[in-house]
């Protein structure tokens, strides 16, 4: 086997020695065909044929790096990233396409067949899938003009809403204003500060003026009994007779507890205006602080709606300005710019015309590798290629078949010796067997020998009952 590989590794040599390298341009685009370019460089007439298929791979890879690039660009405006991924793209659609011609299946002929449309469908979908990918970028890049012109208007339309928005929000905190200031301006203007407790006052005056009145109903029945008492003294001071000297101070006493009764009540009467009163001037404070509380909450209202129609007002000013942020969001991107192409090609036919010939043409491109593979008819590169993997095919199958003969000549030794080693087994065990019957053979005489001689004494020391025993067993 090795002797073997070795020729092969030789044969190769020899073969790569005596073939000369092309120029750099046809083994570039040779390795972007994925051509064997060992085989390839035996068959001049191929060159032109695997020149092509590998500069269109390329100029596709380039052309997906330029638009990978510039969609990334739109998407983060970072340059470095754009870079980046615009260079990944490429490689991943080079590889892609690469693989896509290097594994279609032709029947080697002019024509396109049915089985080869049949079978490389996947491969053509993938390329038409690919085309307009790699179409929609430049489309956005060929039309930036008039993609920017677009743009602009739908950030003025956007513009016109928010200010619209914020003009609305701005009539709202006026009126707001104009209410809360005609608030404040009621609550000023009010003449009387008992009108928001009218009711209560009103309630706390009429019992005031009822403990007033009964205060001057015990005023008058107090004087009425100060009076008697005075007559009543003044009889007691001006009579000798003893009866009527009892009777008049009894009267006395009597007019003094009533007396003092009243004093009571009409001190008790003066508690109650009293504290009347004071609760009358604590609601009387109470409504001119609350009045002072509402004033200034309606201030406060005021200022922050003066503030926030101030803010308002900026932002109608500078409208541009304040959204600037926000509207570089929303019009910037990749996804605005798709809905400003998609605007313009709403509005002119033409550019909608212009753009499908320039994805139609890309996906020419990006097909075009795919259909040349199954138009061109086979050539002596093809041959030798089929040859080459025939070859390694048929090697392969030697190799193998050598590799299944070593394993079948190596079981077939363990079979042998296996064999050998079995009969050496049972040879020993026969021998061993022999050994063991002829050792019980020699054991069974000696134990017959002795058994015999015990029966003969045993009958020479009393014959008859050993007959007697015999024949009963018998």
């Amino acid at each position: 086997m090795k002797t073997d590989n070795q020729h092969n590794v030789k044969e190769g040599q020899q073969i790569g020695s005596k073939i000369k390298r092309s120029n750099i341009v046809n083994e570039f685009f040779w390795i972007c065909s994925g051509a064997n370019r060992d085989i390839l460089r035996q068959c001049p007439t191929e060159y032109s044929k695997y020149l092509g298929i590998g500069g269109t791979i390329f100029f596709t890879a380039m052309m997906a790096m330029f638009s990978g690039g510039y969609a990334f660009f739109t998407i983060f405006d970072n340059p470095w990233l754009a870079i980046g991924f615009g260079v990944f793209w490429g490689l991943l659609i080079f590889n892609l396409d690469r693989f896509i011609v290097n594994t279609m299946y032709t029947d080697g002929k002019h024509t396109i067949s049915l089985k080869e449309i049949t079978l490389g469908l996947p491969r053509i979908i993938i390329a038409i899938s690919l085309g307009i990918v790699i179409a929609t970028p430049l489309e956005l890049k060929i039309f930036e003009d008039e993609i920017n012109v677009e743009i602009d208007q739908l950030i003025d339309v956007k513009l016109d809403e928010y200010i619209q928005k914020d003009s609305i929000q701005l009539k709202q905190l006026i009126h707001d204003r104009n209410l809360v200031s005609s608030k404040r301006d009621t609550i000023l203007l009010s003449s009387s500060t008992q009108n928001m407790y009218s009711g209560v006052l009103d309630n706390t005056n009429d019992m005031i003026q009822n403990i007033a009145n009964t205060k001057k109903q015990n005023e008058s029945q107090r004087s009425i009994w100060v009076n008697r008492k005075a007559q009543y003294q003044k009889q007691l001071n001006n009579t000798t007779d003893s009866l009527e000297i009892v009777r008049l101070k009894r009267e006395i006493r009597n007019c003094n507890s009533q007396i003092s009764a009243y004093d009571k009540s009409i001190k008790k009467n003066n508690g109650e205006i009293s504290g009347l009163t004071e609760n009358k001037s604590d609601i009387l404070s109470q409504v001119v602080a609350q009045k002072e509380a509402d004033i200034n909450k309606c201030n406060e209202e005021i200022l922050k709606l003066d503030a926030k129609i101030a803010e308002k007002e900026e932002n109608i000013a500078n409208a541009k300005t304040t959204h600037k942020e926000k509207l570089d969001k929303e019009f910037r991107g990749f996804q605005a710019h798709m809905l400003a192409f998609e605007r313009i090609k709403a509005k002119n036919d033409t550019t909608k015309k212009v753009a499908l010939f320039v994805m139609l043409l890309l996906i020419i491109i990006e097909t075009a590798p795919t259909f040349f593979k199954m138009m061109i008819a086979s050539g002596p590169y093809d041959e030798l290629l089929n040859e080459e993997m025939e070859r390694k095919k048929a090697q392969s199958i030697t190799n193998v078949s050598r590799i299944n003969d070593d394993a079948n000549t190596q079981i077939q030794i363990v079979v042998e010796k296996n064999k050998d080693k079995l009969a050496a087994e049972v040879a020993a065990n026969k021998e061993i067997l022999a050994k063991i019957a002829s050792v019980q053979a020699e054991l069974l005489e000696t134990a017959i020998e002795e058994w015999r001689k015990e029966e003969l004494a045993k009958i020479k020391a009393n014959p008859s009952q050993y007959i007697q025993s015999n024949t009963k067993r018998s």
